[in-house]
């Protein structure tokens, strides 16, 4: 099993309405790519100074899987609407046996 985790920050400007908008187009992913065995998002409550806004955490079988969601059209179209949003993001990938 491959373990896909990206975290985000958002921009402040707007930034309660813009993580709404983000969240609703990374779960969207979840009917549009057959590869993607399980995608949760969820939006931050920690006050930290080191705490990102967002997690995405997503699973698939195999990281040629992972490698074909990365490049999957509405993967891209997705990353495409969100990033003007984001200030910065964090990734990791791994395998679990």
């Amino acid at each position: 099993m491959i373990k896909h985790i990206v975290l985000f920050n958002v921009k402040s400007e707007n930034k309660d309405k813009n993580k709404i908008k983000i969240v609703k187009e990374l779960e969207s992913l979840s009917v549009k790519i057959k590869e993607l065995v399980f995608l949760e998002i969820g939006t931050n409550f920690s006050e930290r100074k080191s705490a990102y806004d967002i997690i995405l955490l997503s699973h698939f079988k195999t990281i040629t899987d992972l490698d074909s969601y990365k490049n999957h059209p509405e993967h891209i179209k997705v990353v495409q609407k969100i990033m003007p949003y984001i200030e910065k993001s964090a990734v990791c990938d791994y395998e679990i046996n």
